[in-house]
């Protein structure tokens, strides 16, 4: 009766956006093997970044240490070691936000594979007075409470989410000159996608090349550049879901980056999370 009830409360919380049965949103099991960082390579075509991606969502590889559903929390969690304050909650509300900037990314244009190769990884934009008050005092020397942290982020209304996109999309030639396509062209000027953290998110881009030869927008004015935001990484197994011309797609979500595969000459890794940094507005957007 236990699993049943926690299925049927998923199903009650979730439905609408993701697939009541709770395999879908089941923590990684020992052994499997995960996404890595290894998996891609940079200065892609775009056709190699779309080949990439259909054998990536039909692969049985999926992302480390993701989002699942946590029958004792009765919610979604991103997986977080109590050193860190354990596991980290995850708002309703914000993975319909995110399944949303990524439904409206593929239907303007502004993206073509959600992978890392191009819509990947992201970033938060925190206000500044919402950081200084509610941020600030958890992120300094109290990294046993980034739970509540995370949880503090994903539902506040105001703060965005910045997804660099193209990442390993080759737009340029070896001179640096924007190669001579129109569709390489757009994806290079729009590579800032910016989502708001509401219920029905609009998602804008911003023009970063007047500071940035890569087109990466950082530190925006009014704003805390939150650099350790989530990977997100789309696979036939995955725990959320999206449209995409007219077809559901899943997606997975993480907060861990991703690590190269392990070989006998290289060394274990230490896991990143972020290391605070003065509070600052940075430069002006463009």
């Amino acid at each position: 009766m236990k699993i049943v009830f926690g299925a049927l409360l998923f199903f009650t919380a979730f439905q609408g956006f993701a697939d009541p049965d709770l395999k879908r949103c089941m923590s990684a099991l020992p052994g499997e093997i995960p996404v890595y960082s290894s998996d891609f390579k940079w200065n892609l075509s775009l056709e190699e970044i779309k080949n990439l991606a259909n054998i990536m969502y039909k692969s049985e590889k999926r992302l480390a240490k993701r989002a699942y559903y946590n029958e004792a929390a009765k919610s979604l969690v991103f997986p977080k070691g109590e050193d860190l304050g354990g596991n980290i909650r995850i708002p309703e509300q914000f993975v319909k936000t995110i399944a949303k900037h990524v439904e409206k990314a593929f239907a303007r244009g502004y993206v073509d594979a959600l992978i890392f190769s191009d819509m990947g990884h992201s970033h938060f934009l925190i206000p500044l007075s919402f950081y200084n008050k509610e941020i600030a005092p958890l992120s300094v020397n109290q990294f046993n409470q980034f739970n509540l942290l995370y949880e503090k982020i994903m539902k506040n209304k105001d703060i965005k989410v910045v997804y660099h996109t193209a990442e390993q999309l080759q737009v340029m030639d070896e001179s640096k000159k924007l190669l001579d396509n129109k569709k390489l062209q757009w994806r290079y000027f729009t590579r800032n996608l910016v989502g708001h953290n509401t219920v029905d998110p609009d998602i804008e881009i911003i023009n970063a090349t007047a500071t940035s030869a890569a087109n990466t927008v950082g530190e925006i004015s009014g704003y805390y550049w939150w650099g350790d935001g989530f990977n997100i990484h789309a696979n036939q197994n995955g725990c959320f879901q999206f449209k995409k011309d007219g077809k559901i797609l899943y997606f997975d979500l993480s907060l861990y980056d991703l690590e190269p595969a392990p070989s006998p000459l290289s060394s274990t890794l230490p896991t990143r999370f972020h290391t605070p940094r003065p509070a600052s507005g940075g430069p002006s957007a463009p």
